[in-house]
């Protein structure tokens, strides 16, 4: 399962899962590594891994559909 850090509230670490939108919070301290907003997760064997690939992934699909509306003047800036 894929997992978007939506928020850090302290030590809390809220995920969306990627998939079913389901939110979850997990202790900051049982990551065993640091995050930030915006990070994509892989649950692999009960553990969270930092999933670089995917997060590369998503920003730029995201970049071109900003693009492709920009190019279409459905945004003005």
């Amino acid at each position: 399962m894929k997992y978007s850090v939506d928020r850090i509230e302290g030590d809390i670490v809220v995920l969306d899962n990627i998939e079913t939108t389901e939110v979850i919070q997990v202790n900051k301290n049982d990551l065993g590594f640091e995050v930030r907003e915006g990070n994509i997760l892989t649950l692999v064997n009960g553990k969270f891994v930092l999933d670089m690939a995917e997060e590369v992934r998503r920003k730029n699909l995201l970049r071109e559909r900003m693009d492709r509306l920009r190019r279409n003047r459905v945004f003005r800036w």
